[in-house]
């Protein structure tokens, strides 16, 4: 089929329908199957010094040829062909077979948000496919819900790559570690790609014109447009993996879609944005999204944790890396927005306002006259005792309230200072910690009580803010808590290691590692744990300076192993054996 005339190919193939993804269902008349045709045409303003349209179009073409190298199978969509229409010599007809029995992956979260759980059954057959593409040295560069297709028995084919990879040489970029000169017919241009600044702009700029506001095809690399060219692996296609599943759980991209200059801009500079909703994908997805190609996780990685999530094995999930945590405003009754100017259907959690009483309804008026009668009567009186049960719920649930409050609240709130001894300090505000003698104690405001010793300091608030004001998720509470203002506050500090951790029924933790620039010029590192427990928040922080890191690290362990709130079981200590 290869080295047809275009005007052949239109001889040749009657066509059918126009398909959504942009390509044409077509039939050959030859052999009476149906085909998928696609075409990619060079610009009329074609201004690559490098080649001229006919080369680039006849080293597409070859590029697309090794394609068909690839073991055929049901994971990858078959390649059939390519031709240069020679009446222009300006488009590369792609030929297929057609993907009966299929459908876009996109069509799975059309009609609502696609489960975690189904989410994470396609990623695993996705990355089947792509481990396919990698182990020949080719990078699929075009995952997204339209070219990842689902059979009707669950299988996943991917589509799309003889696209992109056609795509990436018409815009001026090498498509393998290694050009294909000898791999391509004789004759054929030997293209490697920009050699100068000014041809990496240009073939960026082209890019940006041909893939669009597309999040899943613009990896951190692919969309820096620097000079020297950034290389592009696979680690590309698991960043776009991850943005594909933030996608399909959250309903929307990771980053704002209005232009291509605002994507790429985004991805360059800023974090995308948490995966909140995304529950137990969020770690693997915020992994996937790390801007670093060398910190995001390998293939086999993903794979392991995904066994995890579907089939239960013991392998640990990984820690849901933070870039920065937006400053907030500290009051208990603001809830910061996130992503900025989301879609309000997503601003569910709470405001922190006290919940107004419902308005009672109306009693009936008395019938026949201003006398009743005994049925309205006995109505009335059982809308009497229904009404009397529901204030005497809702007072009874507010005292018990202010009950939890009072009991959370520390019995010693005036200021003051004292020493620790013993291995176990019992506080008077009700926790208990393995502090050690010779760190001086001092009650603030806010119900926090401070303990210091030389350039190392332990915060510990027990039980201060209320679930019901700050939402229940701890992570969402560390990201606004009054103990790492001064993190917010500045412009580089840096979070890592920040993890939720279920301790046993009664507990939900997140924990962090968090440093920032203090008032003095130097370095403070800390490492920090928001515990919800019994409906409040407890919290333990450890700050040092950051050349003690590994002090504070160490300190905190043994303080988080340790600490325990009133009502939470803690393991005998070696006081209690005595």
């Amino acid at each position: 089929m290869d080295g047809y005339s275009g005007r052949w190919l239109a001889g040749r193939y009657r066509l059918l329908a126009d398909l959504t993804d942009g390509a044409t269902a077509a039939r050959d008349t030859v052999s009476g199957r149906i085909v998928r045709l696609a075409a990619l045409s060079v610009p009329d303003d074609w201004s690559k010094p490098a080649a001229t349209p006919h080369d680039a179009l006849q080293y597409a073409a070859a590029a697309v040829r090794v394609l068909m190298e690839l073991p055929p199978g049901h994971r990858l969509e078959q390649i059939l062909g390519t031709v240069v229409d020679d009446a222009d010599e300006r488009t590369l007809w792609i030929i297929t077979a057609p993907l009966t029995g299929s459908r876009p992956l996109a069509t799975m979260g059309a009609h609502g948000l696609v489960a975690p759980d189904y989410a994470a059954a396609a990623a695993h057959e996705i990355l089947a496919a792509l481990a396919i593409v990698h182990a020949h040295g080719w990078v699929h560069g075009n995952l997204t819900a339209q070219s990842v297709r689902i059979r009707a028995g669950g299988q996943v084919v991917l589509t799309g790559l003889a696209v992109s990879v056609a795509q990436e040489v018409l815009c001026g970029y090498p498509v393998q570690p290694a050009p294909l000169p000898d791999r391509s017919e004789p004759g054929s241009p030997a293209f490697r790609g920009p050699s100068t600044p000014e041809q990496a702009a240009c073939a960026h700029r082209c890019r940006m014109l041909r893939v669009g506001a597309v999040t899943e095809r613009w990896a951190p690399e692919q969309a820096a447009g620097i000079w020297p060219l950034a290389p592009v692996g696979p680690a590309a296609d698991l960043w776009a993996l991850g943005a594909l599943l933030y996608r399909l759980v959250q309903g929307q991209p990771p980053y704002p879609e209005d232009t291509v200059e605002d994507l790429i801009d985004a991805v360059v500079h800023a974090a995308p944005a948490p995966a909140e909703d995304c529950g137990v994908l969020r770690p693997v997805i915020e992994s996937l999204l790390r801007r670093a190609p060398e910190q995001r996780p390998h293939a086999d990685e993903v794979q392991g944790w995904l066994r995890t999530l579907r089939y239960g094995t013991q392998e640990p999930l990984p820690a849901a890396p933070v870039y920065r945590l937006p400053a907030v405003d500290s009051s208990p009754a603001a809830e910061p927005d996130w992503p900025p100017g989301g879609s309000s259907a997503r601003r569910h959690r709470g405001t922190g306002r006290r919940r107004r009483l419902p308005a009672l309804p109306r009693l009936p008026r008395p019938l026949g006259g201003g006398r009743l009668t005994h049925r309205a009567a006995l109505v009335l009186l059982v809308m009497v005792l229904v009404l009397a049960a529901a204030v005497c719920a809702v007072l009874l649930t507010a005292e018990a309230d202010r009950a939890a409050e009072d009991a959370s609240t520390c019995p010693f709130p005036a200021p003051g200072r004292s020493r620790t001894s013993g291995s176990v300090h019992r506080d008077p505000c009700g926790f208990r910690l393995a502090l050690g003698p010779g760190w001086i104690r001092q009650q603030e405001a806010h119900q926090r009580v401070r303990f210091t010793r030389g350039a190392l300091t332990v915060l510990v608030v027990p039980g201060r803010d209320p679930a019901r004001s700050y939402g229940t998720d701890p992570l969402a509470y560390q990201r606004r808590q009054a103990e790492l203002t001064a993190f917010r506050a500045d412009p580089h500090g840096s979070a890592t290691g920040v993890r939720l951790i279920t301790d046993g029924p009664d507990a939900t933790i997140a924990q962090g590692t968090f440093r920032w620039t203090g008032a003095d010029g130097r370095g403070v590192i800390a490492r920090n744990e928001a515990m919800l427990h019994r409906g409040r928040y407890h919290v333990l922080t450890v700050l040092g300076p950051a050349g003690q890191r590994d002090q504070v690290l160490a300190l905190f362990d043994r303080l988080a192993d340790s600490y325990r709130p009133a009502g939470l079981r803690a393991p005998p200590s070696p006081d209690d054996r005595q």
